[in-house]
């Protein structure tokens, strides 16, 4: 079933300011047509006042007279939409039951302890196409068991992987922690381990993201840009926003908060999956009004 378009912000904003506006005063529509009838009459009597009065009607001032009723209708309006802004709060909508999604992003850490027996997994043919499994998915007791069952959980819909690898550490790259070297494994694992038929599974060390080293996972604004890249490409390809989820479990916190940042403009949605129970919540912050 097709995912439905959330609200974007700026949308959910100013209906939240409409109910603001109106929460408290049912008959808001009366008081605005009363401003509009007043403010009528008093821009008629400004007009007479600029015709009758000497100096007025060609001048500089009968101008600034004239604009007086405008200048008022904005005073009230701007108090107005100020006082409703008080009441506005942000929201997250937590859903526990997310709808799926044609587009992944995924943010890769190491396997961990299953790294020793990845081989034998992956010639086990009775484990074979079944990620929806949730016993085959508990097999994996390290860092991989999150992307699995984030993937799980859209896989019936699901038609394009982006993964996301880190770099060396900058400060000490003989130390080749980054994950971009796990990116073999971790194919041959989702290849394996996924139904036909095959997705699209893309990592941002080919084109057309060109980074062969992976991403710094602790600058910011190099994660902003790169799930930017990611999302345009999508959306190039066809993939609405809506239909794209940015699963921010793997990892470490910056780039937790950069998918839910990059996640909050345009009705997007992020997701989580528990440590606890494995299952996935997605996220979709929006505007409301205190009643």
């Amino acid at each position: 079933m097709p995912s439905k378009a959330p609200p974007g912000l700026w949308v959910s904003f100013v209906e939240a300011v409409a109910r603001a506006f109106g929460s408290r005063n049912q008959v808001i529509l009366v008081i605005l047509f009363a401003l509009w009838i007043s403010l009528n009459l008093f821009s008629s009597g400004v007009d007479k006042l600029v015709e009758e009065v000497p100096g007025l009607k060609s001048g500089a001032w009968g101008a600034i007279v004239r604009m007086l009723p405008l200048v008022i209708l904005a005073v009230v309006v701007y108090r107005g939409v100020r006082r409703a802004k008080g009441r506005i709060r942000l929201k997250a909508n937590q859903d526990d039951n997310p709808q799926t999604c044609e587009a992944l992003i995924l943010f890769l850490s190491p396997p961990g302890k299953d790294a020793p027996q990845l081989r034998d997994w992956l010639t086990d043919a009775n484990l074979r196409h079944r990620i929806a499994d949730k016993v085959v998915r508990a097999r994996f007791q390290g860092p991989w068991r999150m992307p699995l069952e984030a993937i799980g959980w859209h896989v019936g819909r699901l038609k394009k992987i982006v993964v996301i690898p880190s770099c060396d550490d900058p400060l000490n790259p003989k130390k080749e922690d980054g994950t971009f070297r796990n990116l073999l494994d971790f194919r041959l694992v989702l290849n394996w381990f996924l139904p036909l038929p095959e997705r699209e599974i893309r990592d941002v060390t080919q084109a057309p993201f060109n980074r062969p080293g992976g991403v710094d996972f602790e600058k910011l604004q190099e994660l902003f840009d790169v799930l930017e890249e990611i999302i345009q490409w999508l959306n190039d390809g066809g993939t609405k926003d809506y239909e794209i989820m940015i699963d921010i479990t793997g990892g470490q916190k910056v780039p937790g908060v950069a998918g839910a940042a990059v996640a909050l403009g345009e009705g997007r949605r992020f997701q989580y999956v528990s440590t606890r129970d494995y299952r996935v919540h997605s996220y979709d912050p929006t505007y409301n009004a205190d009643e």
